[in-house]
Parts: structure tokens; sequence; C-alpha cells
């Protein structure tokens, strides 16, 4: 597949995710047999990106895909959420899921801890900052092997 497809498909994208107020996490953009599957996720800023909102952009997206011929042959269009399992790894990934907590693997420890799990409050481009046990702390972003959210509230801390 052309990079300019992904490109061109990406620039239809920009004006539909500004106007929904949401940001591109990822494009995915492959052939299965004879079809071209584009895959987009996208979430606000904040996080809780709606299926209305989704199905939206995924309308415009098709219109847009068709009016400026982007595709020749069968395509399909799927916008969604990254979900809960979606790996968080910078700034903009943790900053949609503040407040919630989340599991956190370090590449080494950490106050003698490998794993951390607290509730995000912040992230700038250095740190995520969570509360754990009632406490803020600061975790660089550059030790964190691995980060999701976790399913059920957790207390926070150290494990």
């Amino acid at each position: 597949m052309p990079e300019d497809v992904e490109a061109r498909i990406e620039a239809c994208l920009a004006p539909i995710l500004q106007e929904a107020g949401a940001d591109l996490v990822a494009l995915c953009v492959k052939r299965a047999q004879r079809q071209m599957i584009i895959r987009v996720f996208a979430d606000r800023p904040e996080g809780g990106i709606t299926i209305g909102q989704c199905s939206r952009m995924n309308k415009q997206l098709s219109r847009q895909i068709a009016e400026e011929a982007i595709i020749d042959g069968d395509y399909s269009v799927e916008v969604c959420s990254p979900g809960i399992d979606w790996p968080l790894a910078g700034e903009k990934d943790f900053m949609r899921v503040r407040g919630r907590t989340v599991r956190i693997v370090l590449a080494e420890p950490l106050g003698g801890h490998q794993e951390l799990s607290g509730k995000v409050t912040g992230a700038d481009g250095e740190c995520v900052y969570l509360e754990m046990d009632g406490e803020s702390r600061g975790i660089p972003l550059r030790q964190i092997k691995k980060a999701n959210q976790m399913l059920a509230e957790g207390k926070g801390h150290g494990q």
C-alpha cells in the first residue's frame, strides 16, 4: 500500500477529529484479502469518546474517502475508542485516563517496587503523577515499561 494513501486518509481525518473535539490515537491501514481495512482509534483529550461520536466520524470519513477516490476498490472504515486495554505510553495517553486507576510496570525498580498502581492525577512531558495511598507520586515516563488501565478500581499502592 502506498504511504500516500495513509497520509491522505490522515489529512481527511484531521478536520473530522477537530470538529468532534477528538485526538487521533492511532491509524492502521492494511489490506485484508481484496479489501482495504481502515481502523481509526480516536479519543477526546480527557477521555470518554462516545459510540455516537465514533459513528459520526466513521460516516464522515467514509464519505471523504469516497469523494476524493483515495482507495481504488473495496474498503471498510472502523472508528473506535482505544479501549481499556490500550497501552499507555505518553503524556496524552495518561491525560486521557486522568482520574482512573492504572497499573504500571517499570523498567527497573523505583522505591523498591517493579509494579505500581494508582489513580492518574496528571502528566507532563517528563512524568505521570499517580495518587497512591493518599500521596501523589511522579513516575518518570522513561522508566515505564508497560502501563494499562485497570478494570476494577484498586487501592493504589506499590506491589
